[in-house]
């Protein structure tokens, strides 16, 4: 199963420490394969040269992790969290991984399979 990473999902876990490959495999039940949009990769980018130390070092050890090989990157164009939800819709079998509420909502309403970080730091289908 693959398994798409958002922005917000990404950073989160670097920074409460959660190992997603491991943390993803346990929830699914199965080695996902990890996938991350190329917009999604440009917004760490951002926030790994923005002015908050903490938010910038999570970006940055999140882009070390990608660029090391353990995700894909997929090119998409638009924003983010349209990209998402047209990758989703044409992916019917993945896990959606984002804390975004919103975009939560917009997915599980079109029936995708949905992950969240839990506040308790493990991982939930939303």
């Amino acid at each position: 199963m693959k398994a798409l990473l958002d922005t917000n999902f990404v950073l989160s876990a670097f920074r409460d420490k959660i190992n997603l490959e491991a943390a993803l495999e346990n929830l699914l039940d199965e080695t996902p394969e990890l996938a991350i949009l190329s917009p999604c990769v440009q917004e760490l980018k951002m926030l790994a040269a923005g002015r908050k130390e903490a938010e910038r070092n999570a970006a940055n050890a999140a882009l070390r992790w990608i660029e090391s090989g353990g995700v894909q990157v997929i090119e998409a164009s638009g924003k983010s969290d349209r990209s998402i939800i047209d990758w989703a819709a044409a992916n019917k079998n993945a896990a959606i991984c984002t804390n975004d509420r919103n975009l939560r909502l917009a997915l599980t309403a079109k029936g995708a399979k949905v992950v969240c970080l839990r506040r308790s730091g493990g991982l939930r289908l939303c």
